[in-house]
């Protein structure tokens, strides 16, 4: 799949899962990722050679604004994610690489009522399907409290290439355009990544 790494797919599948004509919009944005400290996901595209095998250990994730503001302006609504990924990512000197990563997304939303109108109840936005799964509770005239999970696995070999602090990864297979991403290696510590229209910006820790 077209890199970065399955967080786009992420997003889009809980943004996917709970569009029931539910309101949902600009309120207090709690992203953590990997841990429960929120950290903050930019840093310097050092550049490097990042040729190894590398273990993911870590994911960030800087929301900017709100995914859900097509839905909803009450700033009421808060929502905090967390993403548990594991698996490698093997950088080869032949200009190829392959992964081989899951990553497991929480989502836990609360929709207050002013954006639920008309609901009939805070289960009526019970989902479950490939995209993933979404169980709610409460009062939708009070409001709904809602968890998203999704587990995904990629596998993806390709060539790569590097040029001061970018890293650009082509995937054989998918016929989507290479992907661009921030990078810097520091001893046994590689960090990848850069900004998305969709989320703002991600990055990864990986060791070897």
């Amino acid at each position: 799949m077209n890199a970065p790494w399955m967080i786009l797919t992420l997003l889009g599948a809980l943004l996917a899962c709970g569009d029931k004509e539910t309101d949902t919009g600009e309120g207090d944005t709690d992203t953590d990722t990997d841990t429960d400290v929120d950290q903050e996901c930019t840093f310097d595209a050092c550049g490097g050679d990042p040729v190894g095998t590398w273990t993911m250990a870590g994911t960030c994730i800087e929301v900017e604004g709100n995914p859900f503001g097509d839905f909803c302006t009450d700033p009421d609504l808060s929502f905090e994610m967390s993403i548990d990924a594991s698996g490698t990512v093997t950088i080869n000197g032949d200009q190829s690489y392959a992964l081989d990563l899951t990553m497991d997304m929480r989502q836990d939303l609360y929709i207050p009522g002013a954006c639920l109108k008309g609901l009939p109840s805070c289960e009526s936005m019970d989902n479950e399907d490939e995209d993933g799964s979404m169980a709610c509770t409460g009062d939708p005239s009070v409001g709904c409290t809602c968890v998203f999970a999704l587990s995904t696995t990629d596998t993806e070999t390709g060539s790569w290439s590097a040029s001061g602090g970018t890293l650009t990864f082509d995937e054989a297979s998918d016929g989507d355009e290479p992907d661009d991403l921030d990078f810097c290696v520091d001893g046994d510590t590689l960090l990848v990544g850069g900004p998305s229209d969709d989320i703002g910006y991600f990055s990864y820790e990986l060791t070897r």
